[in-house]
């Protein structure tokens, strides 16, 4: 996984000396939002499974609320790149796994 940048970005960190930036936007109520990019491995690991690991440091403190979704929260934009931008046969073959997986 990656970091993508967004453009309503007004913050950063890096998540690790050796990574890449990681940019974000932190708005008026603290909530932070960031885009991650999956790499090809990780797509076909979500197809296959379904399943998305979350892990988060709490200090041993209470969790605090979150949210992990696959869709762009309203108001900001999609990023201007993607692993199947422009790809209209990888996305059909996505589509397909997808139906298969959910089928009954």
């Amino acid at each position: 996984m990656k970091p993508v940048k967004i453009k309503e970005a007004n913050n950063s960190m890096n998540k690790a000396p050796d990574s890449d930036l990681l940019t974000s936007h932190r708005d008026a109520d603290g909530v932070v939002t960031f885009c991650m990019q999956l790499h090809k491995v990780e797509i076909q690991e979500l197809l296959e499974t379904g399943h998305l690991w979350f892990q988060i440091s709490t200090h041993n403190e209470p969790v605090q609320p979150f949210r992990l979704s696959t869709f762009r929260p309203e108001g900001f934009e999609k990023p201007s790149y993607g692993i199947f931008e422009g790809s209209k046969v990888a996305k059909e073959i996505i589509q397909v796994v997808i139906d298969k997986i959910f089928e009954k």
